[in-house]
C-alpha cells in the first residue's frame, strides 16, 4: 500500500509577517505608500529622499512621506530577479561602473519634452515653495519657484 502525502500550495502574498528590528536603537516604521519593489533608498535631507523601484526603473522622490515625483525614469531588465537594485547618495564615485543621467528641466511628465502641458504645471506652481500646496521640487533650483527658475 502506498502512503500518500498532502501538500498545500501557500499564496506567498497571504502571508503576513511584520518586519523585524535587531537593533535596539532603531526601529521600523512606514514613511510613505504606493511605492513599487523598493529594494533601497538614499538620503537627501530630513524626510526627504529618492527611493528606487526595483521593477519600473523608477526613481522617485519622497518628501514629508509623499512622493513629490519620479525623479528618473530608468529602462531596466527586470527579467527574474534583475532590476534597479541601488543607489548612492553620498556624491562620491564608487565601485568600477558608473552611469551619467540627465533630465530635462522643465520635463515635468517625463515624456521627452516640454511643452504646453508642462508649462501649464511650471504656472500653477510659480511663487510656492517648499512645503507649500501645488509645489513641485522638479522645477526649483534655489528654495521656490520664481522667475529665477523659468530660464
Amino acid at each position: 500500500m502506498t502512503k500518500r502525502t498532502h501538500l498545500q500550495v501557500e499564496a506567498l502574498e497571504d502571508r503576513r509577517v511584520p518586519p523585524t528590528m535587531l537593533v535596539p536603537d532603531l526601529d521600523v516604521r512606514l514613511v510613505a505608500t504606493g511605492l513599487v519593489a523598493p529594494p533601497t533608498m538614499a538620503f537627501l535631507g530630513p524626510n526627504d529622499f529618492l527611493v528606487l523601484e526595483k521593477i519600473s526603473g523608477k526613481v522617485q522622490r519622497v518628501t514629508d512621506g509623499l512622493r513629490a515625483g519620479t525623479a528618473l525614469d530608468l529602462p531596466v531588465n527586470n527579467y527574474g530577479q534583475r532590476g534597479l537594485l541601488g543607489i548612492d547618495g553620498d556624491g562620491i564615485a564608487g565601485g568600477d561602473h558608473s552611469e551619467a543621467l540627465h533630465r530635462l528641466f522643465g520635463d515635468s511628465d517625463g515624456d521627452g519634452d516640454v511643452d504646453e502641458a508642462d508649462r501649464d504645471r511650471f504656472r500653477s506652481a510659480f511663487h510656492t515653495s517648499a512645503g507649500d500646496p501645488g509645489y513641485f521640487w522638479y522645477f526649483d533650483l534655489d528654495g521656490d519657484v520664481d522667475g529665477r527658475d523659468n530660464g
